[in-house]
């Protein structure tokens, strides 16, 4: 057996201690928790392993009750990035199925979502691939189904979510804030607030739970007594009659105001500079629209 010299040795335990640490680091992911976009009410969640094909990805967020995710808009794509892309930077980088494929040459998502928007790497989407896979920082490559990558994002629809609105610069940082409505563990209604540049939570509202997920909120520039206060509304139906109720920026109770006959149950709500609209059904599907005037009490009642 020839005799290793002392540098061949420190070289042979270098190349073993980088080759450990790649082992290391290539088994060392862990799935990412499951977090909530505001803007939509979904969740999403990063799954690694250490290789998995898009039919075996699809599969399994199937049976977690998600789908792979879809990216539709600039927005969307920034929160998949900054969520779970940056966190999980390797080299070479790592690539995650999500839910789009290509079916008579056109490319779709998995849950038929208008595919209007995409953020292909380079040259890319080549002529063979048929399915979708991200790369950190955020680059789609088309791959074939048959391809083994590291992982794969996950995403659920929320039935919770029931809607959002804009709303005026509260913290006068410039930034118009965002408001989402949603029906949390405990079945009541929560509007949270959040300012649209920093994203830092500015309040929370709490409403009551209602017979029934409400169909909507509004943002009143003027509401409460003095018609000077910034209100938010939500419109809780119980079984019998509708009310809007709302609450100010604190989560103080400023005002009820009802609407509908009793029978009627709340289908859509809308609001104006001075006006709020409410469109309720009956059992035998007659439609009654209620518009009231914010700014005087009055209101007018239309039946279809």
């Amino acid at each position: 057996m020839q005799k290793l010299h002392s540098h061949s040795v420190k070289i042979l335990v270098s190349i073993s201690s980088v080759l450990a640490g790649l082992l290391l680091t290539n088994f060392s992911w862990a799935d990412s928790a499951k977090i909530r976009w505001d803007i939509n009410g979904h969740s999403y969640q990063r799954v690694d392993v250490i290789a998995v094909k898009w039919s075996v990805a699809d599969q399994a967020c199937a049976e977690k009750g998600g789908y792979l995710a879809t990216i539709t808009g600039r927005e969307e794509q920034k929160f998949i990035d900054t969520r779970f892309l940056t966190q999980s930077m390797d080299i070479p980088p790592r690539g995650y199925h999500i839910g789009g494929f290509k079916e008579s040459g056109k490319w779709k998502w998995l849950n038929n979502e208008s595919w209007a928007y995409s953020n292909w790497y380079k040259e890319h989407p080549y002529d063979i691939g048929t399915h979708l896979s991200i790369y950190n920082p955020g680059y789609w490559l088309d791959k074939d189904i048959t391809k083994y990558i590291d992982g794969y994002i996950c995403e659920w629809s929320n039935n919770n979510y029931l809607g959002n609105a804009i709303v005026p610069d509260i913290n006068n940082n410039g930034a118009l804030e965002y408001a989402v409505l949603y029906r949390d563990i405990n079945t009541k209604h929560v509007i949270v607030i959040k300012d649209s540049s920093t994203h830092n939570k500015l309040s929370a509202l709490t409403f009551p739970a209602g017979s029934e997920p409400s169909v909507g909120m509004i943002v009143l520039e003027k509401a409460g007594a003095q018609k000077s206060t910034l209100g938010f509304g939500v419109i809780i139906y119980d079984g019998k009659n509708t009310v809007v109720q709302l609450k100010d920026i604190h989560n103080t109770a400023i005002g009820k105001i009802p609407f509908l006959s009793s029978g009627y149950k709340p289908r859509s709500i809308s609001v104006s500079a001075t006006t709020i609209s409410v469109v309720g059904v009956d059992k035998n599907g007659k439609a009654l629209m209620e518009i009231y005037n914010n700014a005087t009490g009055k209101r007018l009642k239309l039946i279809f």
